[in-house]
């Protein structure tokens, strides 16, 4: 799939759920982006278009989304950033968006510097002048090079905090505030062992929601399936805490 300076979108490769065809006369689009089975695309107006699969709701724009200033797509989900921060998303969850959330919005890159090592396989961000109080995401992708002309091996990315940070939710293992499904997926991959956090003990600490005690989360000091389960339920309203 290519952006067209233009203005216009070309795509190619499979097109098993119509992912590849590209709607007659679209124009004005400022920026795309793709999941395995569906395509998203930005105007210049402000909203979105979204075509490919919609069974389990992923190119089903929600009705009246205006304002959007970012888009990003996955296997099972669509995200669009409004003008005023809020975040909302939508896919396999739902065909109307699954949450919306208020997020400090930064209007420009971090000045500053990225170097990669290939032989310690090791990214660095170095800004040029002190960060605020917040938090933040450094994302180095395999196209990218440093001035010494090394490229990423895999995409890379993370996450950090200047200042205390939020304080530690259970069962918001990936540390954004918010317990969802993500953070049940998340959690259900440690499980199975295709994930490895940087920081496993606060992983852990996190994650370690089950059993319940009179609604609350108590733990048992193992990360299994049923915290992967307890987590999901809490996200969907099943187990408030």
């Amino acid at each position: 799939m290519a952006l067209k300076n233009d203005g216009t979108v070309v795509a190619w490769g499979a097109d098993g759920s119509g992912q590849s065809t590209v709607p007659s006369g679209l124009t004005g689009i400022t920026a795309i982006a793709a999941g395995s089975s569906h395509t998203v695309a930005l105007k210049n107006d402000g909203t979105v278009v979204a075509w490919g699969e919609t069974y389990s709701g992923l190119a089903t724009v929600p009705a009246g989304l205006h304002g959007v200033k970012a888009i990003d797509a996955g296997d099972t989900y669509t995200m669009a950033v409004i003008k005023d921060g809020t975040l909302v998303a939508w896919g396999a969850w739902g065909i109307y968006p699954f949450f919306s959330s208020p997020l400090p919005i930064y209007e420009s890159a971090v000045p500053g510097t990225v170097s990669y090592d290939p032989a310690g396989r090791t990214a660095t961000s170095t800004p040029t002048a002190p960060l605020e109080d917040g938090a933040y995401q450094v994302r180095v992708n395999t196209g990218a090079a440093t001035p010494t002309g090394d490229h990423p091996g895999v995409d890379t990315q993370w996450k950090f905090y200047v200042g205390a940070g939020p304080p530690l939710k259970p069962g918001d293992v990936n540390y954004d505030t918010i317990v969802n499904v993500f953070d049940a997926l998340l959690t259900l991959q440690y499980v199975v062992g295709l994930l490895h956090p940087a920081d496993e003990a606060t992983f852990k600490t996190v994650g370690d929601v089950a059993p319940l005690e009179n609604g609350k989360p108590k733990g048992d000091t193992v990360v299994n399936v049923f915290d992967a389960l307890a987590i999901l339920r809490h996200s969907v309203g099943l187990d408030p805490w």
